[in-house]
């Protein structure tokens, strides 16, 4: 009797197709699942955009980027906009668990709150969800965030003589937030932006830093930190394009570092500056194919890609410079 079924070469060529088609599909499915992840991000950034809409309308005003120390420049309480936030985006028991006043004047020592994960301040296409950063020296747990606000087109602070921002006296910046102190003196109002609201933007991403101790000269790196105050942490500027190459210039001191040289994780890193916050500077940066999600001061939020005009992106981190 004759039997039907297949040669093992059909039964190749069959498997072979298959896993053709299998290696044709998978990254399809891999670009649709970083639309959605990408979707989720920007639907986070509009929503910390409406917070700061909200915000203004109860102050009148926009929050501190940093508050970096009390009138008379002696404390350094180191709180940040998107701590300040918290109550604008459904997060008020958090805000209420932070604790403002803190044991000493130190920036940390903020409380059990800073160790909680804020889900608008994450974006699923990192790995920053369910991580945090733990200060040996407090200790203190930060957990890890993706959203960072912007301190304008250039660095962190001006005019500070070299030194850090809380003994200065005019740490000013040509964006929408800058470090100020213990009063609404820092902060801006919408008709500060004369480039008008649509064109200027207030918050961008950033991709978490992979180490998590902090304190350390060899393993810290504190960029994606939604309660910590260096650049990179819950700040940004515009000094260079998205992802850009140019590494991130962050606070170094004799036993504490802001970020680690990590250029093959996106997250290149410049400690040159030292301790001078005139010297900061942090691009916003994603894990996004190609650029990032940011937020306008209208409320809407946009892509950019990495190979934006420097001069455009520059633009529209300033109030008032009539790009």
């Amino acid at each position: 009797m004759r039997r039907n079924g297949f040669t093992l070469v059909e039964l190749l060529v069959v498997i072979a197709i298959i896993g053709i088609l299998v290696a044709m599909l998978l990254p399809a499915v891999q670009a649709a699942r970083e639309a959605a992840r990408r979707i989720q991000c920007t639907n986070h950034l509009k929503q910390v955009s409406l917070a700061l809409l909200n915000y203004h309308d109860s102050h009148l005003i926009f929050p501190i980027g940093l508050y970096g120390s009390d009138q008379n420049h002696i404390r350094n309480p180191g709180h940040t906009a998107l701590t300040i936030l918290l109550p604008y985006h459904e997060q008020g028991d958090i805000y209420e668990y932070y604790d403002f006043v803190g044991q000493d004047d130190s920036l940390f020592h903020k409380g059990e709150a800073t160790r909680i994960q804020i889900p608008v301040y994450v974006c699923p296409s990192d790995d920053s969800g369910g991580r945090a950063a733990v200060h040996t020296g407090v200790p203190q747990e930060f957990a890890r965030s993706n959203v960072v606000v912007c301190f304008g087109s250039n660095m962190m602070a001006a005019n500070m003589g070299g030194g850090a921002y809380f003994p200065s006296s005019d740490p000013t910046t040509d964006g929408a937030f800058q470090i100020g102190g213990g009063t609404f003196d820092s902060s801006r109002q919408i008709r500060d932006f004369r480039d008008g609201t649509s064109k200027t933007i207030m918050a961008s991403e950033i991709i978490s830093g992979k180490h998590e101790i902090l304190n350390s000269t060899t393993d810290a790196d504190a960029r994606g930190i939604w309660a910590w105050n260096m650049m990179g942490s819950s700040s940004y500027t515009h000094r260079n394009t998205p992802n850009s190459s140019v590494g991130d210039a962050g606070w170094r001191s004799a036993n504490d570092v802001s970020c680690l040289h990590e250029p093959h994780l996106g997250l290149p890193c410049d400690l040159s500056a030292g301790m001078r916050h005139d010297g900061f500077h942090a691009a916003a940066r994603s894990v996004h194919p190609g650029g990032v999600n940011a937020a306008f001061a209208d409320g809407h939020v946009g892509f950019f890609e990495d190979d934006i005009d420097l001069i455009v992106w520059q633009g529209m981190a300033a109030l008032a410079d009539g790009r």
